[in-house]
């Protein structure tokens, strides 16, 4: 599993240093980008979870900051999930530059396309999934 997660950083790392539009920000946009799709594959299945087999599994952790529930869910999604998972992956990836030794590991031509699959499926395959879900459980 560590060796999948590290392919996919070092090919996001390789693709965004290859973009002409990030390539002075690319540690921000390797984090946002890896940790956007983790958070919204890991509320994926939360919400699966919670909605179809355990209800209220997860009650106890709403906070109600605003007044509107959207607003709060949101809330809740940057600080259980968006937050602590930027700082995994700052930790892991640039802290004591460890990106170069991932860059060493996996060279640019053998694992350019695996991070933008790996995002493309977060974020696309699983409106596909939850409509598929939804039409069965109707």
């Amino acid at each position: 599993m560590k060796n999948i997660y590290e392919k996919i950083v070092a090919s996001l790392i390789f693709s965004t240093k290859s973009s002409s539009y990030s390539k002075n920000i690319w540690p921000f946009t390797v984090i946002l980008n890896l940790s956007a799709a983790i958070s919204f594959n890991i509320a994926s299945i939360w919400m699966i979870i919670n909605k179809y087999f355990f209800p209220h599994f997860s009650d106890f952790m709403n906070l109600n900051i605003f007044s509107n529930k959207t607003y709060s869910e949101v809330a809740n999604f940057v600080i259980y999930l968006f937050l602590p998972i930027c700082l995994f992956n700052y930790l892991y990836i640039f802290y004591n530059k460890r990106y170069v030794l991932l860059e060493e590991k996996y060279q640019k031509s053998n694992h350019m396309k695996i991070g933008r699959i790996y995002f493309g499926l977060s974020w696309f395959g699983y409106f596909a999934i939850f409509f598929w879900i939804y039409i069965i459980f109707k």
